[in-house]
């Protein structure tokens, strides 16, 4: 498992359109969880309030070590979620100024910052009343639904496969879970893999 530090130096020498083809990815990222989040009435997440507001380039990922995450989730005061440690990628972490927290799961030989949405993601967003608003999704036309342990929800919209959303009672955060592979990411939720960074 790579997640040592210099590539996060690598960010200075970065040309500064990757800057900016990075700061656009993010934007897409929140615009697409957007619309799903506000979609039309066929769409389950159309009753879920937005779980992001506008991010900007500013938005600067570094490398980041599981003891960092969990030093930053414990200054932070809230959770940030992952699926657990994986050998031979590096964790990327991007915090907008919204307070989305985007954890990516980089494989060997690509950088910080790589523009590409070709990476297992996690994406914890505040949410007020999360457990209420994923519930209110899980019952809308189009929703593939999970029943989590200790009385978790997980939805996604069948027009919208790769991403599926997390909740549980009494939390403030909506965590999505976004895998380019098809089925990924509802097997990692199925499996329990979403859980906060250890303490």
């Amino acid at each position: 498992m790579s997640t040592a530090e210099p590539h996060a130096s690598s960010s200075s020498s970065r040309r500064p359109w990757v800057s900016f083809a990075l700061g656009a990815a993010i934007v897409v990222a929140v615009v697409g969880l957007f619309l799903l989040l506000r979609g039309g009435d066929d769409d389950p997440g159309s009753v879920v309030a937005g779980a992001t507001g506008t991010t900007t380039a500013r938005a600067q990922p570094v490398a980041v070590s599981p003891e960092r995450l969990t030093a930053l989730a414990q200054e932070r005061k809230r959770p940030i979620y992952w699926v657990g440690p994986a050998r031979g990628q590096t964790y990327e972490l991007t915090e907008t100024p919204d307070g989305s927290l985007y954890l990516r799961y980089l494989d060997a030989g690509s950088g910080i910052g790589d523009p590409r949405p070709n990476f297992l993601t996690v994406g914890t967003y505040p949410q007020a009343g999360a457990f209420k608003t994923a519930t209110q999704a899980s019952k809308r036309p189009g929703a593939q639904v999970e029943q989590l342990e200790d009385e978790g929800l997980a939805f996604a919209s069948r027009s919208r496969p790769n991403s599926w959303y997390v909740a549980y009672p009494g939390s403030e955060e909506l965590v999505e879970v976004f895998s380019p592979r098809p089925g990924r990411a509802r097997e990692l939720v199925r499996a329990g893999r979403v859980v906060p960074v250890p303490d």
